[in-house]
């Protein structure tokens, strides 16, 4: 996708806060699907750079984005995070 440095850097340090987010909640929460918190974590800004010269809202393209490639779930979240 192109994205920026810095943005992938941001991606990375939203999955580590989610990973600890997950890791603290010691079971309280035994629902929660942790692959998919940490799949929208690292890929929530997946059409952010493109945006910068489109003016496109990144969340809504980057859920059309997932949708389009089989991970519907992980594009909701990503439609969401703003």
């Amino acid at each position: 996708m192109g994205m920026l440095d810095n943005i992938v850097d941001h991606c990375r340090q939203v999955f580590r806060v989610a990973l600890t987010l997950l890791n603290n909640l010691n079971g309280a929460s035994p629902n929660i699907n942790k692959r998919l918190i940490v799949a929208a974590a690292l890929l929530h800004d997946i059409t952010k750079t493109r945006s910068f010269t489109t003016w496109e809202d990144h969340t809504q393209t980057g859920e059309q984005f997932l949708f389009g490639r089989g991970y519907p779930k992980v594009g909701q979240i990503v439609g969401q995070h703003v």
